[in-house]
């Protein structure tokens, strides 16, 4: 969730509504009362892939949430007045070290988790040499997964609950034509290197 936390508490959170519609900038302890039922904030995951295995943090033991759990490459909140884009941008590369160009995916609403969270995708070529620099604060470590290990991974380890939500939507078997219904909301050159992805683990 980047280094400078502080800052995030600073500026504060987007208050909004089940249909992402803002309210106004709100605290973390107020966005996530249990007594604010219908109300979100907006958060953002990251998957980069390189040769068809996507890149996995795992968080710090000593976090308050979800501590040692299994995470996209990146995510985070997005703080008051940035763009769920530009979010994206911040939280992979405070993460991880990594730039380069990100295509957003989807909107999801996770009622449990009082999120509504946009998922971008990166590419990373087998040619190009991206330095990781993980945020030792919050990264434990950061490796890549093939989809079939992190099948495994679902079933013998701790997957965040917003990773593991996002991964059934793209690979799970009883889902292939999820991505057809994604229409032009991406671009076919994404949607063939998704498509391709799923196809290596076959």
């Amino acid at each position: 969730m980047g280094a400078q936390r502080m800052e995030f508490i600073e500026k504060g959170l987007y208050l909004v509504d089940r249909n992402d519609n803002v309210i106004r900038k709100a605290k973390w302890e107020e966005v996530y009362n249990k007594k604010n039922k219908g109300l979100y904030t907006r958060v953002v995951h990251v998957w980069i892939f390189k040769e068809n295995k996507l890149l996995i943090q795992r968080r710090k033991n000593n976090l308050k949430i979800y501590p040692g759990f299994y995470e996209s490459s990146a995510s985070g909140h997005v703080d008051f007045g940035e763009s769920y884009s530009i979010a994206a941008l911040r939280e992979l590369e405070e993460e991880t070290g990594i730039k380069t160009r990100l295509y957003r995916i989807i909107k999801i609403k996770l009622k449990e988790c009082k999120n509504i969270c946009v998922l971008f995708m990166g590419f990373i070529n087998k040619s190009e040499k991206k330095k990781i620099k993980i945020n030792k604060g919050e990264v434990q470590d950061v490796d890549f997964y093939s989809i079939r290990e992190i099948r495994k991974m679902i079933k013998n380890k701790k997957l965040t609950p917003v990773f593991k939500e996002l991964f059934k939507i793209f690979f799970n078997k009883k889902q292939n034509n999820y991505l057809n219904k994604l229409g032009n909301k991406v671009s076919k050159i994404v949607l063939k290197r998704i498509n391709e992805i799923k196809n290596s683990e076959q």
